[in-house]
Parts: C-alpha cells; sequence; structure tokens
C-alpha cells in the first residue's frame, strides 16, 4: 500500500477500516481472476465509504500498472 492510502485510511473509524479493507481483499480477488467488473464493483465500495481512501487506491493501482508496463 502506499503512503497516501495509508495516511487515507488512518482517518477512518474501525468499522470503515473493515469495510475497506474487505472490498480491498475483494478487489484482489476480482484482479486474480481477471473479472473486471468484480473488480470495479470492490473499488466502487471503497470510494462509496470514502472518497480519499478511494482516490489513493485508483492511483496507488495506476502507479503499479505503470511500473509494470515500464518493466515489460
Amino acid at each position: 500500500m502506499n503512503a497516501r492510502f495509508k495516511k487515507a485510511i488512518a482517518r477512518l473509524t474501525s468499522h470503515q477500516k473493515t469495510a475497506v479493507l474487505a472490498a480491498v481483499d475483494e478487489l484482489a480477488a476480482a484482479m486474480t481472476a481477471r473479472d473486471g467488473e468484480a473488480g470495479m464493483a470492490a473499488v466502487r465500495r471503497v470510494q462509496a465509504l470514502s472518497p480519499e481512501v478511494g482516490s489513493a487506491l485508483l492511483d496507488g493501482l495506476a502507479d503499479e500498472v505503470r511500473n509494470l508496463r515500464q518493466g515489460e
């Protein structure tokens, strides 16, 4: 997780953190299964709980994709 994600998630209640982490687990499973619809549904759940955490999550994913592409 990137620093921005960690900082954003630190501001959440424990209930919100649990829900965000469950959605992130669902996102990871969807990515493994290459299920784009399930992945986007998980991202939307995170954004609904906290737009700041959702943005940080998407930024982190974009960074990972950029890093993977540079390694090709």
